[in-house]
């Protein structure tokens, strides 16, 4: 397993080799026996109020006994990044959600951190889990210098970066990307 940091921004890290193809298209198969809800968020800026910011199928994964060994991976490599370089107070994991972003779909720019609850998240999670090959488009770029940096997107490879990091998923042009993101918290909000 290879850490790198991406443009030399230290404060995050793709891990590459995290998940195996085999365990890959396992996860694929698994969560999507278990029912899907539409990740669908609006823009409420829009002059008509629907211009959707999030399109995605979602699907969540539970901290069991069949998902359980993947929440173990991530959080480890995270937990690397965050001793490292970060030093983040984390002591709590949400629920892993599994993506799949078909033709057109898509998530604008967004920080994983808000209001009320989602003032905890400190790490954001990323692994990627089709074949690169398999469908186009749909590039995770970060924006954290002048200009955004696309993600390398191999298959079984995992992007953490702090939770306040600027962030998009381009539209799918064809094909269908599949995913995982999972956030850590922390009882403290960044202040």
């Amino acid at each position: 397993m290879a850490e790198a940091a991406v443009a030399d921004y230290p404060l995050m890290a793709v891990f590459t080799g995290v998940l195996a193809a085999e365990e890959c298209a396992r996860i694929i198969e698994a969560g999507g026996r278990l029912p899907s809800s539409t990740g669908m968020v609006n823009d409420p800026h829009a002059q008509d109020g629907v211009r959707p910011v999030r399109d995605v199928a979602v699907r969540s994964l539970p901290l069991d006994a069949e998902f359980g060994w993947i929440y173990e991976r991530l959080i480890h490599h995270a937990s690397q990044l965050n001793q490292q370089a970060l030093g983040f107070e984390i002591d709590q994991v949400e629920t892993l959600q599994l993506l799949s972003y078909g033709p057109g779909q898509h998530y604008d720019w967004h920080v994983d951190i808000g209001t009320f609850d989602l003032a905890h998240r400190k790490l954001s999670l990323v692994a990627f889990l089709s074949d690169p090959a398999e469908f186009e488009g749909g590039e995770l770029e970060l924006f954290f210098s002048d200009r955004p940096t696309t993600i390398p997107r191999d298959r079984g490879a995992l992007v953490v970066f702090p939770s306040f990091v600027l962030h998009r998923v381009r539209a799918i042009d064809s094909g269908r990307r599949f995913s995982l993101a999972l956030w850590l918290r922390g009882a403290q909000r960044f202040r």
